[in-house]
């Protein structure tokens, strides 16, 4: 009977710890190369295929080269409260998936020309994630 106690309270802390992750709306990726990749956790699909991480969802449609990946969490923040960098500063872009997108002069002239989404910039100084 003491054993069916155990398991009982195990298999409700289990089922509380699964119920309590579905609040955490991101799933951030850090990268080996010290930049972090945050994406929308609603309806994400992820796959492996060829050595990639392939996230789907209505927003995103990246694969991650999983050799690159150093670890992943939920959160309940993208992190993109504050851009400590200078906006108008030359910087290339690049998406989720490592793909470079383009060069811009400043983050205006990238918003005007790349389409919505999620983009990592890197400066001469400074790397960083951006959503238009």
């Amino acid at each position: 009977m003491g054993s069916f106690k155990y398991l009982l309270l195990a298999a409700g802390f289990l089922s509380s710890s699964a119920i309590y992750a579905l609040d955490f709306p991101w799933l951030s990726f850090k990268m080996k190369d010290a930049s972090e990749i945050t994406v929308a956790a609603d309806n994400l699909t992820m796959n492996y295929s060829d050595g990639k991480l392939l996230l789907t969802s209505s927003s995103v449609n990246e694969a991650l080269p999983v050799a690159d990946i150093s670890s992943m969490i939920f959160t309940e923040q993208a992190g993109l409260d504050e851009i400590n960098a200078d906006l108008s500063e030359h910087a290339s872009y690049y998406a989720l998936g490592g793909t470079k997108v383009g060069e811009f002069s400043s983050v205006d002239d990238a918003r005007r020309a790349l389409p919505s989404g999620i983009y990592i910039a890197r400066t001469a100084s400074k790397s960083f994630k951006i959503i238009f």
